[in-house]
């Protein structure tokens, strides 16, 4: 996703079972939407199981994860993540729309398919 802070970044991450998913953030330049350079500005393992989707938002990163149904979790890059209580089954990516300050995901559940987009601020960001 991408994280419209200074200096804007392409945040990824990589799913994983059984231990946390590295999260990597590449400098973009917002103006073509293109990377600025190769070589990352960071790179770290999320406590996340199962990670699926990730966005950071000033500092913050939120992470959904396919463990048990479906969750979100919240905190500061490599720390102990707050795990929010409900996320829908099957997540997937997550993107922030910055004019709504909304985070948006979907679902791959088959049959049940969901788009659906949370205000930041309920969030605590």
């Amino acid at each position: 996703s991408l994280d419209r802070s200074e200096p804007a970044t392409l945040a990824v991450g990589e799913y994983t079972r059984g231990r946390g998913g590295q999260v990597v953030r590449w400098p973009i330049e917002l103006a073509t939407g293109l990377l600025s350079s190769e070589k990352a500005v960071e790179a770290y393992r999320a406590p996340v199981d199962r990670l699926q989707g990730v966005a950071t938002v000033a500092g913050h990163l939120l992470a959904s994860s396919s463990r048990r149904g479906g969750r979100l979790y919240v905190g500061r890059a490599s720390e102990q993540m707050r795990r929010l209580v409900w996320w829908p089954f099957h997540p997937e990516d997550l993107y922030v729309s910055w004019p709504t300050d909304e985070i948006y995901s979907l679902t791959e559940d088959p049959g049940a398919r969901m788009v659906m987009g949370v205000p930041l601020a309920a969030l605590g960001l």
